[in-house]
């Protein structure tokens, strides 16, 4: 009788065991399952997030040269510039060189 309650001890603890470590195994696979995506997820923002930064770096350079031009663009230097590179408006006794497709320079004084 003794060993047949021994029998019936050692099973249920064997048996309780068993379910706890396969309970613990399934909630150790499902923990190590969302840390896995966050590890991704957190890896895949950082890499947004560096080319996020890097494209504010560019807007900002652009923005620096823009304000610069703003700056400029009341003086008489840079109304000059504009009036000879885009309007092609040249000093008087300016000696204006052009050339042609074949090489050629053609010599003008306007």
């Amino acid at each position: 009788m003794a060993s047949g309650k021994r029998r019936k001890k050692k099973g249920n603890f064997i048996r309780r065991n068993f379910i706890a470590i396969a309970i613990l195994i399934v909630l150790g696979s499902y923990f190590m399952t969302v840390l896995i995506k966050q590890h991704r997820m957190y890896s895949e923002l950082k890499a947004e997030e560096a080319l996020v930064l890097a494209e504010l770096a560019e807007k900002e350079k652009e923005l620096a040269e823009i304000e610069k031009e703003i700056e400029e663009a009341g003086t008489d230097d840079y109304v000059e510039k504009i009036a000879r590179e885009e309007l092609d408006l040249v000093k008087e006794n300016d000696i204006v060189y052009r050339f042609t497709e074949n090489g050629e320079k053609d010599e003008n004084t306007d």
